[in-house]
């Protein structure tokens, strides 16, 4: 907001800066309260993914196989990348897309770049 709106009264003015009056409405972003709920049942929703399952399958039955890039730790598969220093838990496809929307909504309706950045980067 700039400092000399123009065409506003000395107490229009004064009246926006007020925090009360310009803080007075809540700003509803849509966030979905069951993402969270469910991505602590991440382990559940993984055994329902066929591509989690497979890959599941193949490291118990090979524990040498990716056994640097991957790896299941509380019923949950991780996956790390040649240059990444965490653990990433994988997510299951039919979370993709509300993870994908709580995040941008949580950010404020970021661009999808900003979005996804948050997503690649942090474990939720």
């Amino acid at each position: 907001m700039s400092r000399h709106p123009v065409g506003l009264t000395g107490r229009q003015i004064e009246n926006m800066s007020r925090l009360r009056e310009v803080l007075g409405t809540r700003i509803n972003l849509e966030l979905d309260p069951t993402v969270k709920r469910e991505l602590k049942n991440l382990s559940v929703h993984q055994t329902q993914d066929p591509r989690i399952q497979e890959l599941t399958q193949r490291l118990s039955q090979d524990a040498s196989s990716g056994a640097s890039s991957h790896k299941v730790e509380n019923g949950i598969l991780y996956c790390k990348g040649k240059l990444q220093t965490y653990w990433r838990p994988y997510l299951p496809s039919h979370l993709e897309t509300k993870v994908i929307k709580f995040v941008h909504c949580s950010l404020g309706h970021s661009w999808t770049d900003k979005c996804m950045a948050q997503i690649v980067t942090r474990s939720m």
